[in-house]
């Protein structure tokens, strides 16, 4: 499947003294000279950082850059950042996202590439984590999802906005005001980037060559940085390999993604507002409730979002809400509703999909084992016993 949680890239990095640096630098000139595969790039602003690429990629970027200075010594920081779909497969793959098993294997050869150039670059074993990018793909056409991507990413481009994230905006001059990407929801804070996009689209228009794109990927990306990292490890008294392998495991991959699309996108399935209307209305709940929750989900409908509503509130408003908010939720409905215009009347929500395709495809496989299981039985010397 398309569908899977998983990483997209990932930043290691050393410090080393000035000297071993500029010593560093010169390796990676000496093996260009031998070997001609990769690129190295001096920094015009700052002639003393480079970056270094390999020819047609190899699921690797090393970057060498000043840090700061301790007690009169420059220190510079080397940085590996390892797409480990490529880095593991050796196939070009921007599109799919790598499990552990995957990250396992890159994370070897990325200690032979680094081998191979200049001992100063250390073993993986000497090296940190700064930034990770974990992600899911949303195939749409296989979770089953009533309306086309473009539309999808209108919904959830609608959702919440925690207040320490801002949405990254560019001045439009036709409309003489800043706007956002249509395809995209991008939100920044200090320590963390969400950015949730259409994923075809942008390999289309970044890679033209790339062939079989499929047009109906959605992904979510959450994009850590030192800070958060930090926070993620704060209380766990692990080594370097104990660290890394618990920040790159399939398990917290999910659960970051799982954290994040629930508080911005929120769960529950998108239903026209007429709808959602008479679903609340069929709780019987007190008429006072059911007022408050259909007035939360017509305010959201007229200010077109989450974030939009919120940010128009006040003092207990926020608190009513928010409530309101956590309710709809529960009951399976997502406070964004589906535009009119649309002629939809319910689409699935994302994230909900994923887990009810997995947890079936979970049962497929114990009913397969199971009856694997069964047939072994009775075809071994066990019959015999059954028969007796």
């Amino acid at each position: 499947m398309y569908t899977s949680f998983g990483i997209h890239t990932f930043t290691l990095f050393i410090t080393v003294v000035e000297h071993e640096a500029f010593t560093i630098i010169a390796d990676f000139k000496k093996y260009n000279t031998m070997t001609g595969e990769i690129l190295i790039i001096k920094d015009k602003e700052y002639p003393s950082n480079y970056a270094i690429e390999y020819r047609g990629g190899r699921g690797i970027r090393w970057r060498i850059k000043y840090s700061h200075e301790w007690h009169g010594i420059p220190i510079y920081c080397i940085e590996a950042r390892l797409n480990p779909k490529v880095l593991s497969s050796g196939v070009p793959d921007y599109f799919n996202v790598a499990n552990y098993q995957e990250i396992k294997v890159a994370l070897d050869k990325f200690d032979t590439e680094a081998k191979k150039i200049s001992d100063k670059l250390e073993t993986l074993s000497s090296y940190k984590i700064n930034r990770i990018d974990y992600c899911i793909n949303f195939d749409i056409k296989e979770l089953g999802i009533d309306c086309t991507v473009e539309e999808m990413t209108a919904l959830l481009k609608r959702g919440n906005i925690p207040h320490h994230f801002k949405e990254w905006m560019k001045y439009d001059k036709k409309s003489h005001r800043m706007v956002s990407d249509i395809a995209a929801f991008y939100l920044i804070s200090k320590s963390v980037v969400l950015n949730c996009y259409q994923k075809g689209e942008q390999l289309q228009r970044e890679y033209p060559q790339t062939p079989k794109i499929p047009n109906d990927i959605i992904r979510f990306e959450i994009q850590c940085k030192y800070n958060k990292i930090f926070n993620m490890k704060k209380g766990r008294l692990l080594s370097n390999a104990e660290t890394m392998n618990f920040l790159l495991s399939d398990e917290h991959s999910r659960d970051v993604i799982t954290s994040y699309y629930n508080r911005i996108i929120l769960g529950g399935d998108y239903y026209s507002l007429a709808d959602a209307a008479r679903k609340i209305q069929s709780y019987s709940f007190s008429t006072k409730k059911e007022e408050r929750l259909i007035g939360v989900l017509k305010y959201i409908a007229v200010c077109r979002g989450i974030a939009k509503a919120k940010d128009k509130l006040h003092g207990d408003g926020i608190i009513v809400f928010s409530q309101a908010l956590r309710e709809l939720v529960e009951l399976g409905i997502n406070p964004v509703t589906i535009p009119r215009e649309w002629g939809i009347k319910q689409t699935k929500n994302l994230l909900d999909s994923v887990n009810d395709v997995s947890q079936s495809r979970d049962t497929d496989n114990h009913m397969k084992l199971k009856n694997s299981n069964i047939m072994e039985y009775y075809n071994s010397d066990n019959i015999a016993l059954i028969a007796n």
